[in-house]
């Protein structure tokens, strides 16, 4: 009976490309990775496409500025450098790979410059917000992307791994940051700082993730070819050194993940007891139209609960400080600014028809400090 050893070693021999392809592949991945025109003008309109659509909020924009990102390339010069121990190829993609981040960070700066105020559109936020799950994005993308360039057959897989990975975009978010802090925009310069270190992170971690995903499946593809002690010494000291970083990385993505639990968990406690309070305490006929949990303003020293509630019935204010302290339960100090706007409800059926008038506010049955 066969050993699970000699199983395991069959199988990895199964999944080695045979020496023909293997040159192909690595011929392919150099040319790719040389600075060319074609490159730098997939560059500048990949960076110009990503920088409108991250100002306009628009995502099939932002899609197609991924596709149109070259970027991946360099990275796959990079780990097939590695592996192969090939210097050249190494330091011709690391040129190629920091040639596009300079120009598509350029870019973006200049155009938080030149065009009118903006505001700061969802797809812009979500880009400084990084998490641990972004670093295993990166890794599975990376190793799609590098066993598209290896394989002729499923050559097809390259487009959806860009996409995946998404360098292109939080690049252009730092660069729009990066200019925001200088001054482009009426942007507080915290904030300005918040999004600049939120993107960075976000496309370095995509990068160490792409590099060590793409180092690992080319040996596995059977790319890495050792001739003597010094190869080997130069392979463990170049991948140590991915493996470096990727974990260097993790800290901070931890960090970003467990405060965005947290937020999401403080979001899910404060929207349910302002529904509670709209339906249970106002009136039934109520409804919670807009809520929005700002974060803490460091020079009060508490947060800002916004909500607005669509009533027939206003809250007088004992009521107002009772949901406040209900959400200061969870929340810490906060400062509610509750909207409650005063509907008529028509209610109306074959046996019966009723109207909640507008109402008027009540004075407060007893002041509170």
């Amino acid at each position: 009976m066969e050993g699970y050893g000699d199983a395991l070693r069959r199988f990895r021999s199964s999944l080695f490309l045979p020496e023909e392809e293997q040159l192909e592949a690595q011929e392919n991945i150099a040319t790719n990775a040389q600075l060319s025109f074609e490159y730098l003008l997939f560059i500048v309109l990949s960076a110009v496409v990503s920088t409108l659509g991250l100002i306009n909020n628009s995502a099939p924009v932002i899609i197609g500025a991924m596709v149109l990102a070259p970027l991946m390339n360099p990275v796959l010069g990079v780990s097939l450098g590695v592996v192969r121990g090939e210097i050249s190829l190494l330091f011709r993609g690391i040129r190629t790979l920091f040639i596009g981040l300079g120009i598509g960070f350029f870019i973006s700066a200049m155009s938080a410059w030149l065009i009118p105020e903006f505001l700061l559109t969802p797809e812009i936020q979500s880009r400084t917000n990084p998490t641990l799950y972004d670093l295993f994005i990166g890794m599975a993308a990376g190793a799609g992307g590098a066993m598209g360039q290896a394989r002729r057959s499923v050559a097809g897989v390259l487009p959806g791994a860009a996409i995946a990975v998404s360098l292109m975009p939080p690049l252009c978010v730092t660069g729009i940051a990066f200019a925001l802090y200088l001054g482009a925009g009426p942007v507080e310069e915290t904030v300005a700082f918040s999004m600049f270190y939120g993107s960075t992170l976000l496309w370095l971690a995509n990068l160490a993730a792409i590099n060590l995903a793409a180092i690992t499946i080319f040996v596995v593809l059977g790319f890495r070819q050792i001739r003597h002690d010094e190869d080997k010494r130069y392979f463990r000291r170049r991948f140590t050194l991915s493996v470096v970083l990727v974990l260097l990385l993790t800290f901070p993505l931890v960090a970003f993940l467990q405060r965005t639990i947290r937020q999401t968990r403080e979001e899910r406690y404060a929207r349910k007891l302002l529904n509670d309070f709209a339906v249970n305490v106002l009136d039934e006929e109520a409804q919670l139209v807009d809520f929005r949990l700002e974060a803490e303003d460091p020079r009060k020293g508490w947060r800002n609960v916004v909500a607005t509630i669509y009533s027939p019935r206003l809250p007088d204010r004992r009521e107002a400080v009772e949901l406040r302290k209900e959400l200061e339960k969870e929340l810490g100090e906060v400062e509610l600014r509750l909207s409650v706007n005063p509907v008529n409800t028509y209610r109306e059926n074959p046996e019966e028809g009723s109207i909640s008038e507008r109402p008027k506010p009540r004075a407060p049955k007893e002041e509170q400090p």
